[in-house]
């Protein structure tokens, strides 16, 4: 899992909308939602604790990317030379929250299987809420505080031009 996380952060900091520009589901698939979310029959269908895991784990990578985008905002003025290569763009802090907003959609459609209800379906469901409070809160808070939006106040010219011509 560890080894699948790396792979995936390292994915996602260099093109946050990996998926999409390749036309492939590898960081789904790293992080092992396909699997997740298959049908209910399968044994291999309920989320392990180690899935829980790695998903907090992205979250926070996530979490992290979209705050130093924040924090980048904040400081236009200044020029980032040393860790230009570090630096997120709120074009890409805005594909990192679709990625985390995605993953969410994902990890709620994980349910126990019918009729267990043994200790581990209820850890699993308490990982589950966990994680997706986490989420939501990040999420809420963000879009709180607007720090996140594309779009930058317009500055509204009210200087007209002078008619040339009437009198």
């Amino acid at each position: 899992a560890d080894k699948r996380l790396a792979i995936c952060t390292a994915l996602v900091r260099c093109e946050p909308q990996f998926d999409g520009r390749t036309r492939t589901a590898t960081v789904h698939t790293l992080l092992g939602l396909n699997i997740a979310t298959a049908t209910r029959g399968d044994d291999e269908s309920s989320a392990t604790q180690e899935n829980f895991t790695m998903w907090n784990s992205f979250v926070k990578f996530l979490q992290n990317r979209i705050l130093q985008a924040s924090d980048q905002g904040e400081n236009d003025d200044a020029v980032l030379v040393e860790n230009s290569s570090s630096g997120v763009s709120t074009h890409e802090a805005a594909a990192l929250i679709d990625i985390m907003f995605n993953l969410a959609k994902q990890v709620s459609r994980i349910g126990a299987k019918e009729g267990d209800d043994s200790s581990e379906a209820a850890r699993a469901q308490k990982d589950r809420d966990s994680l997706l409070q986490e989420i939501t809160s990040f999420l809420l808070a963000a879009s709180f505080a607007g720090q996140f939006s594309d779009k930058k106040p317009k500055k509204k010219n009210r200087k007209r031009r002078k008619s040339a011509g009437k009198s």
